[in-house]
């Protein structure tokens, strides 16, 4: 089987497997949440290195995890612009310092095909922390559970995918859980980004109000306003990811976004350049 590197590990996450478990250990909440219907269909995670958002992603999955194992898990993702295609892993595995996690390959196949999407490739495929940062942690909750990973531009075609999926995970009587990856504004001169100038003030205003306004439209489930808001006020590096995880959850009968936490980069480490981070459930 053809195995996709884990390209970001030793570095944005721990390669030993041993280091990796414990981290997520040490991440992850100590309370287990409670079985409260109705269970969460899926998720938006962040994906900086797990020193700046890994706390927020194990939020996510925690929740997740409170059901019993769905079929597979669809994983939405990578930093694409909208000229940009959408893409798919079909077959083979990723790798992860817990263990690789294998395609669902005969699911990935049929939604490649519908929405005619280009494939990836295990072996040559491009690096992409979005999507890679999440499968150790998936891997920790989840154990080795079938992936199908897509990478989604911030066009209209990222709803039509989301709901491709949906569609065929009922018409096929699968049960799947949706994950899009993304963090929220990139401000500061390193991002070339600064309405706002430096200081107290700029972080002030990403967190109050450009992240803020992304967060409702993610918590209203509403893919197109995701993909405008991101247009106009750069506040989501993977809008396609979030409008298509949107996109499916509500087809799966999500009726609601909750957010689970919120945080900056600033944080953990101040200063004129930070990077805001959503972690929130759809139920």
């Amino acid at each position: 089987m053809q195995t996709r590197p884990a390209y970001f590990a030793g570095s944005w996450y721990p390669s030993d497997g041993n280091e990796c478990r414990k981290t997520i250990e040490t991440m992850r909440p100590t309370v287990k949440p409670a079985l409260e219907r109705p269970f969460p269909i899926g998720g938006i995670v962040p994906h900086a290195g797990w020193y700046f958002s890994g706390e927020l992603a194990c939020r996510v999955f925690q929740q997740l995890a409170v059901t019993d194992p769905p079929d597979l898990m669809v994983i939405f993702g990578t930093h694409m612009g909208p000229r940009d295609s959408g893409r798919i892993m079909t077959h083979g595995e990723w790798e992860t310092p817990l263990g690789a996690l294998s395609v669902a390959d005969e699911f990935a196949a049929a939604i490649q095909k519908q929405c005619r999407l280009a494939v990836d490739k295990p072996a040559t495929a491009p690096p992409d922390n979005t999507i890679e940062l999440q499968l150790p942690i998936i891997r920790y909750f989840r154990g080795a559970i079938p992936i199908v990973p897509i990478s989604l531009p911030p066009t209209l075609l990222a709803i039509e995918v989301g709901m491709a999926v949906a569609a065929l995970a009922r018409e096929r009587c699968r049960t799947i859980q949706i994950i899009g990856s993304t963090d929220l504004t990139h401000y500061g001169p390193n991002y070339g980004f600064t309405p706002r100038g430096v200081g107290p003030q700029a972080v002030a205003w990403v967190r109050q109000h450009n992240d803020r306004d992304m967060i409702e439209a993610v918590l209203a489930l509403d893919p197109q306003a995701v993909l405008k808001e991101a247009v106009k006020k750069q506040n989501s590096c993977c809008a396609g990811a979030v409008a298509g995880a949107i996109a499916a959850a509500r087809k799966l009968g999500a009726a609601a976004g909750i957010a689970v936490d919120y945080a900056t980069s600033y944080d953990k480490q101040p200063g004129d350049s930070f990077v805001g981070y959503l972690a929130a459930l759809f139920k």
